[in-house]
């Protein structure tokens, strides 16, 4: 009788190790598929936005709001997803404007602003895309990048003045026009497109970076450093 007791628990033993054996790979198991699978969505993930970025690039960086140097530089272009209430965009905003005017890079400027945490953001895109249509919009980006004010303004006609846009009612019209809305609206929908989920976000021909403006630029092919030289 014992020894059919020690038998029986003996056999319990190696059934339980057996089980737990094969808990233990079925649970790897499940991990490396859960990592293939991983892999293989990140995958996708990226063929579909290198996609869509070759698709978008041509008439993401054909817009009014080119900031450049000297000369164009198409071949050394990187577009900036913006917020002008966004703190990382205003303090990277002096390695950007240096850039340019080094000759480095020219900078396209896109809106996504980011309502949820910044209530002014839209007032500011608004403001920046109708400057546009005055030829005065480097100055205008500058100014909503440095200022406060404009973030609590019920009156633009002093701003617009002050940016040497003299039809002020022509601007303040274009702050509500449907025409603006829309662009603004088609800009979130690109940044979404492409994968842009905060600010700033930079955008290459091949690549999106992160609030990672120096990045973007390392990236570009045939780096001006002589422009960058002569101009210090």
């Amino acid at each position: 009788m014992r020894h059919s007791k020690a038998s029986t628990r003996e056999s319990e033993g190696k059934i339980n190790r057996i089980v737990n054996v094969a808990i233990l790979v079925a649970l790897a198991v499940a991990l490396l598929q859960g990592q293939a699978v991983s892999r293989a969505k990140s995958a996708v993930d990226g063929w579909r936005t290198n996609r869509a970025l070759a698709e978008a690039w041509p008439a993401l960086i054909e817009a009014s709001s080119r900031l450049e140097g000297d000369r164009v530089q198409m071949h050394r272009t990187i577009v900036e997803f913006i917020d002008y209430e966004c703190a990382y965009c205003r303090s990277g905003a002096t390695k950007v404007f240096e850039s340019i005017a080094d000759e480095e890079v020219d900078v396209v400027i896109r809106h996504l602003p980011l309502e949820v945490i910044h209530p002014h953001a839209r007032l500011g895109a608004q403001a920046a895309i109708c400057s546009e249509r005055f030829g005065v919009f480097a100055e205008a980006h500058a100014s909503l990048l440095s200022e406060d004010k404009w973030m609590s303004r019920g009156d633009w006609d002093a701003w617009a003045l002050g940016l040497g846009i003299e039809d002020t009612k022509a601007f303040r019209e274009c702050l509500v026009d449907d025409a603006t809305t829309k662009r603004i609206d088609e800009d979130v929908r690109l940044a979404g497109l492409l994968g842009v989920t905060g600010t700033p976000g930079f955008v290459t021909d091949r690549r999106v970076f992160l609030g990672d403006f120096e990045a973007a630029l390392a990236s570009l092919p045939g780096a001006s450093t002589s422009n960058a030289t002569a101009s210090r």
